[in-house]
């Protein structure tokens, strides 16, 4: 038994063998072995003669470094299950009613032939009457975002619309791009790409990205300038807006998924990581366990120590030094002195040029998901060499009769006027229990766990568990509300005959409106009166005003006959 660890992370040991604790998943036993270790060049170094091995060399076992694939001829780059070809994506039954989707890579050699394996992946396992489904993207370094969410919304019609919120680093150098590919937009018009992958549209051009919050598209530079300021450990930074990308080229790439969906619930689809599933494969991964669409299962770690987080880095995306120089060149910015130079070496330098913060309740003090815990719902370990996925798949089974907290398990049988979910309590679904979780309008949650009427005088517009409200409205006090289960702040309500007033009235009958009979019946009278009046006043004087004036000329007496 051998075993290796990658000498990036942790030195060499200084004995020829490393101590192992091992425990009995039955009995619960530790016992420590003693197993020797192998040191692991890149393949790239194989036909170096010197570090060539042969299977029976004395010196296995000991500090002189030999390559493991060439010593027991094993190929780290392929599964044990991997079909011949070394595909990108490939998939299979792991039983009668399960099957499984191996995912390498969302940056395929061959996009169409990527797709097309998806595709068929899922025509296959409808034909096969599936009713679980193994996700697996251990070892998925990522790729194209798009392609990711692409890829969700083929299997998980319903997602489309929530493409990630981004930002990028304010800096000097990144202000002048951005600046400057605004002042471009109407110069280079042939050469312009929007909506598109903004590494492709080139990063800084405004119309390669649209605001989170409405999804419009920038035609200018006021995605990144003046951005938002926000202080990360300490240290206070200048960012652009939160944005997002467009899709929807890659989405037209795929058939509908709701004409080939699977129709399976999230209790019956495993989502498997080694933890080094990173930048796009983690987006994929994340967003699925964030929105309760599947289960999740994390492998290896150290035993008896704190779960391993179900992905890596998520993306953002990593870009090359060179890259800078392209942007440069396409923004006519080669010589300005903010421009870093190339290297002088074959060496490289790669960064991340943006973050990733997630898809709902985005805002200034929201973390980016690169800095976010997230460990898996499960947790197991290898009992095989650790490229034998069958043995993992095998353990996976299991866990599909395990439920999840924050998954929902609809009850059979709905509680009167409201909804229910069966309780996930230590792993075990309590079919023979209903917890409410929401009432109709009208109805609110009683402490009973029953969905009760609103009370006389209080209403309920919404769905949920929220309290009834009291009706806003003051009440004359002959008036009483009159219903239950009422959905708007109107209440009906009733009214009994005006009261005779009395001397004994009350400051609280002051809004009541009550008079003795024949005082009311005189008060009509003067209205009436008034009312006549003043109708004639304004007829004589609308006709003294409007009608037509005539001019008599008073005959002399000297005319007269």
């Amino acid at each position: 038994m051998y075993t290796y660890r990658n000498q990036s992370l942790q030195g060499i040991p200084s004995s020829p063998a490393m101590k192992l604790l091992l425990r009995d998943p039955e009995t619960k036993l530790n016992r420590t072995i003693q197993a020797s270790w192998l040191g692991i060049y890149d393949p790239s170094w194989i036909q170096v003669e010197a570090i060539q091995a042969e299977t029976q060399s004395s010196l296995v076992g000991t500090h002189q470094l030999q390559h493991l694939e060439k010593a027991f001829r094993l190929d780290f780059n392929r599964d044990y299950e991997e079909p011949e070809g070394n595909p990108d994506i490939y998939y299979e039954m792991v039983d009668d009613t399960t099957g499984v989707l191996r995912i390498y890579t969302f940056a395929p050699s061959d996009r169409k032939a990527w797709i097309d394996t998806a595709e068929a992946a899922v025509c296959y396992f409808n034909s096969q009457s599936i009713t679980r489904l193994i996700i697996d993207v251990s070892q998925n370094g990522g790729g194209s975002i798009c392609m990711g969410y692409a890829l969700e919304e083929f299997l998980f019609p319903g997602l489309r619309e929530t493409v990630g919120a981004y930002d990028l680093k304010g800096s000097s150098l990144f202000k002048l791009f951005a600046n400057t590919a605004d002042n471009q937009m109407c110069d280079k018009l042939a050469d312009q790409l929007c909506g598109v992958d903004p590494e492709a549209a080139g990063y800084f051009t405004p119309c390669a990205w649209y605001d989170w919050y409405s999804r419009d598209q920038y035609y200018d530079d006021t995605w990144f300038i003046p951005g938002k300021v926000v202080k990360r450990g300490g240290t206070t930074g200048d960012y652009s807006s939160f944005v997002t990308q467009n899709c929807d080229v890659e989405f037209t790439r795929w058939f509908p998924g709701e004409v080939t969906s699977l129709n399976l619930g999230a209790e019956n689809i495993i989502l498997v990581s080694d933890g080094l599933c990173g930048s796009t494969c983690a987006v994929f991964a994340r967003h699925l366990q964030l929105s309760h669409r599947v289960k999740t299962v994390t492998t290896g770690g150290v035993l008896g120590g704190q779960q391993p987080s179900f992905t890596s880095f998520p993306g953002g995306e990593v870009v090359h030094l060179n890259y800078m120089q392209q942007l440069a060149e396409r923004y006519n910015l080669v010589n300005n002195s903010l421009v870093p130079k190339p290297l002088p070496t074959t060496a490289d330098y790669r960064f991340a040029i943006r973050e990733i913060y997630g898809w709902d309740d985005i805002g200034i003090s929201s973390t980016p998901q690169e800095f976010v815990y997230l460990p898996a719902d499960f947790q197991i370990f290898y009992t095989e060499y650790y490229q034998n996925h069958t043995a993992i798949w095998q353990q996976v089974l299991p866990l599909f009769s395990q439920c999840v907290e924050g998954i929902s398990h609809p009850c059979k049988s709905q509680p009167p006027h409201g909804s229910g979910q069966v309780p996930c309590i230590d792993g075990v679904l309590k079919v023979d229990t209903c917890v409410v979780t929401s009432c109709n309008p009208g109805y609110e949650l009683s402490a009973g766990n029953e969905c009760s009427p609103c009370g006389v005088g209080t209403y309920k517009s919404s769905f949920g568990t929220a309290s009834c409200t009291l009706c806003p409205s003051t009440l004359p006090s002959n008036c009483n509300y009159s219903s239950t289960g009422n959905t708007s702040p109107n209440c009906e309500f009733v009214c009994d005959a005006c009261p005779v007033c009395s001397s004994t009235s009350t400051k609280s009958e002051v809004n009541t409106v009550c008079l003795p009979t024949w005082a009311f019946c005189l008060l009509l009278v003067g209205i009436s009166i008034l009312s006549m009046s003043f109708a004639g006043f304004l007829g004589s004087w609308a006709t003294l005003r409007y009608s037509p004036r005539v001019w008599y000329k008073v005959a002399s007496p000297d005319t007269i006959n």
